[in-house]
């Protein structure tokens, strides 16, 4: 089904990482469904704990698995500008 859609490509640098997360966490504001400085409240946005002013998380339990590896745990955040902005919006890609 997603076959002619799916590439896998292993990110191997912090700022590779961070822009990831930027387009996982922020993609609702990209698309105009989520207005730019919220969370999308269908992402895990609110658990994460990367944003440059720290947010208290729900009351429920992650989503997600906690991060294994190091660029996921601390890495990324050394990439400039370092942690993430509630106001970031992925770029377009270039083609």
């Amino acid at each position: 089904m997603w076959g002619d859609r799916y590439h896998r490509r292993d990110l191997a640098s912090p700022p590779e990482v961070r822009h990831s997360l930027v387009y996982v966490l922020a993609n609702g504001v990209k698309h105009g469904v989520v207005e730019r400085g919220t969370m999308d409240p269908c992402s895990s946005a609110p658990w994460f704990d990367g944003w440059i002013n720290r947010r208290p998380r729900p009351a429920e339990a992650s989503p997600t698995e906690p991060p294994l590896t190091w660029l996921l745990r601390t890495g990324w955040s050394t990439a400039f500008p370092g942690f993430l902005y509630p106001s970031e919006v992925p770029k377009v890609a270039r083609r």
